[in-house]
């Protein structure tokens, strides 16, 4: 009997622990993605919107000064790109509607540049804004014939909404998340060390990062598992559609493993009283039985001592 309660109790243990571990890592997964689509749709929207702007003046053949006041629609309206378009001609001339005024060579810019190869709005390397200290990026396209020559029409977009999707995210077992550009390592949004927003993960992370950073590079997609300093973690990464971000969620194995100590503490304690009662019962029932056979030996020896 107690070998049976005990077989019961392994087959009970094993099958919860496969539910929580699926039950955990499949929760990760689905925070990840969820997320990452949010971002994804937001990339997307701007995109969509982008281009048709792109598009109008392309296809209308707006002069300078028209393309002048097409951009000055856009500009102040919107709070996550708030100074609008901004374009610069093969010619190195300038259509803004903020008044910006830059100094050098504008085909020597790294927007100019980037925007060169895209027939569609692409985003850059996220940067940090020197004024504002907000963490921006630039997202360019190529217009071939504006006005007869070649032009880079950009704008720049604040990660507010990137920073918003990632700091709601409550991950499983009170773990993280991150944003990552893997071609330039800088990390766009995090959930708990805000600290690091813009700075490098594979120079300025703590190891965690740093091993997540490795990770990125490598381009492994889905959930896997590190250990890190003794601490082992289950990561999932998820690739943002368009763009050259990752987000990375993780958590403490411990965390997903902490129902299973307690799920363990509970059988075991639940098998330890169930053995001691049955032995307890076990003890009575055989002295019930034995109690009337001793007796009868002794009457039995009685009768012979008597004869």
């Amino acid at each position: 009997m107690v070998a049976s309660f005990v077989a019961l109790t392994v087959i009970a243990y094993n099958t919860a622990k496969d539910s929580i571990v699926s039950k955990t890592e499949d929760l990760l997964r689905a925070q990840t993605t969820v997320a990452a689509s949010d971002i994804e749709n937001w990339n997307i929207k701007n995109q969509q919107t982008f281009d048709a702007v792109a598009n109008t003046i392309e296809t209308l053949h707006l002069s300078d000064a028209e393309t002048l006041e097409y951009f000055k629609g856009y500009y102040n309206v919107n709070e996550e790109y708030p100074n609008g378009f901004y374009l610069a001609t093969e010619n190195n001339e300038l259509i803004d509607a903020s008044g910006w005024e830059p100094e050098g060579d504008l085909r020597e810019s790294e927007w100019y540049q980037a925007g060169l190869d895209d027939q569609f709005f692409q985003m850059g390397k996220p940067y940090i804004d020197e004024l504002t200290g907000e963490q921006i990026v630039s997202s360019t396209r190529f217009i071939e014939n504006f006005n007869g020559r070649s032009a880079v029409v950009s704008i720049d977009i604040k990660l507010t909404s990137v920073t918003n999707v990632v700091i709601g995210m409550d991950v499983v077992g009170k773990g993280g998340a991150v944003v990552v550009d893997v071609s330039s390592g800088s990390i766009i949004a995090d959930n708990k060390y805000l600290e690091l927003v813009g700075r490098n993960i594979h120079e300025d992370g703590n190891e965690l990062y740093k091993r997540i950073g490795k990770i990125v590079k490598s381009y492994k997609i889905g959930l896997q598992s590190v250990e890190v300093d003794g601490t082992a973690y289950e990561i999932v990464l998820d690739q943002i559609e368009g763009t050259s971000w990752y987000l990375v969620t993780y958590t403490e194995s411990d965390s997903v493993y902490g129902e299973l100590t307690t799920l363990t503490t509970l059988l075991l304690s639940v098998g330890a009283g169930v053995t001691v009662l049955m032995c307890i019962v076990l003890t009575i029932l055989i002295r019930s039985i034995t109690k009337p056979l001793h007796k009868l030996a002794f009457l039995d020896c009685m009768l012979v001592m008597k004869k």
